[in-house]
């Protein structure tokens, strides 16, 4: 079984090595193990590493449990690091966010 943080060491790694193959499977494993507890730090390395797919799917899932989420710490930590992107969160959330969760799933399946 794979942790969300050793698929992220995992991610960056396969980045540096140029290998796409494992990038995917990374970036799904990060996603299967998406909850309340890792869709912050997941969005964080996201958005460090520009992987707009992965940012999205943390985005939606962050919004379509708004509530968990906003009460956790790693809340709390996201905007003492990034206002920027605490409040992007909250953007989502005002559109919709679980469209946006939604779409990323049935994109992610068809590749």
């Amino acid at each position: 079984d794979c942790s969300p943080e050793l698929a992220g060491r995992l991610l960056t790694t396969s980045e540096a090595l140029d290998v796409p193959s494992l990038q995917l499977w990374c970036e799904r494993k990060l996603h299967a193990l998406l909850t309340p507890e890792t869709a912050i730090s997941t969005l964080i390395l996201a958005e460090e590493r520009g992987g707009m797919a992965l940012k999205s799917a943390a985005l939606g899932y962050a919004a379509s449990n708004y509530e968990t989420v906003t009460q956790s710490s790693s809340w709390q930590h996201l905007i003492q690091v990034s206002a920027e992107l605490a409040t992007e969160v909250l953007k989502v959330i005002a559109v919709g966010g679980k469209q946006q969760y939604d779409a990323y799933k049935e994109g992610l399946q068809r590749r």
